[in-house]
């Protein structure tokens, strides 16, 4: 019988044994950056990548952004989701080639056994990191309520906002707390001149909002946990 070490060191579990070695030098990268840095690592991975998702389901991955929405990047550290994804793939291979071996005697390909674990693993990695992103901590636990970040500034950060198609944007608020929220063009003019008072401060002839574009925060959809807003006039 093949001993636990000879059968992770296997070379058809190579992939599967480098993603478990990989996870541990992240995570002690990741400890020692936060002991020492504050964490700097993690602030510093998240810097290069797009700073939200829209999470709320899953759509056709027509874009490199709903890739990257549907598996929470930016919505949970990037060096957490690098973190998950290297325990998961590695994980998943070696009970995929534990299972081979007991059931056929026979290990899968090398790489037939790692481009079967990717993708099973991105989907695994979907749920996990959702389930996560669940108990994290959010900066709506602030003394700000939700309802508070009305009549702020936020600006797109990925997606395209059209309506029922919300896009992620980020917001500051008075504590200097990073908040990303889901917003949509707003559709009550009441709700639109009830915030903003001044009208010519809002742009009404534009209906689709894209990355980098300021919007005025003017609602908040409890049930949707959604922001409605209109962008901010240039005049």
């Amino acid at each position: 019988m093949q001993s636990f070490f000879d059968f992770i060191s296997a070379d058809y579990n190579f992939p599967f044994a480098l993603s478990i070695a990989l996870m541990l030098l992240f995570s002690v990268f990741e400890i020692v950056s936060f002991l020492l840095l504050g964490g700097a690592l993690s602030h510093w991975l998240d810097s290069f990548l797009p700073d939200g998702v829209d999470a709320d389901g899953l759509h056709a991955f027509d874009s490199l952004e709903s890739a990257l929405a549907w598996l929470y990047v930016g919505r949970v550290p990037m060096m957490m989701l690098m973190v998950l994804y290297f325990t998961i793939f590695g994980l998943t291979g070696f009970t995929v080639q534990y299972l081979m071996m007991e059931i056929f005697n026979n290990p899968l390909n090398v790489w037939l056994a790692a481009i079967l674990t990717f993708v099973v693993s991105l989907v695994l990695m979907h749920y996990t990191a959702g389930g996560l992103y669940k108990v994290m901590p959010k900066d709506e636990t602030t003394a700000l309520s939700v309802t508070d970040l009305i009549g702020r500034e936020a600006t797109i950060i990925l997606g395209e906002c059209k309506i029922g198609k919300p896009a992620q944007a980020k917001l500051t608020d008075q504590f200097n707390q990073t908040h990303y929220i889901l917003i949509e063009p707003e559709l009550d003019l009441e709700k639109i001149t009830t915030i903003v008072h001044d009208v010519s401060k809002v742009n009404r002839f534009k209906t689709i909002f894209k990355q980098n574009d300021v919007l005025i925060i003017t609602s908040y959809d409890k049930e949707r946990n959604l922001y409605g807003g209109w962008i901010k006039s240039n005049l």
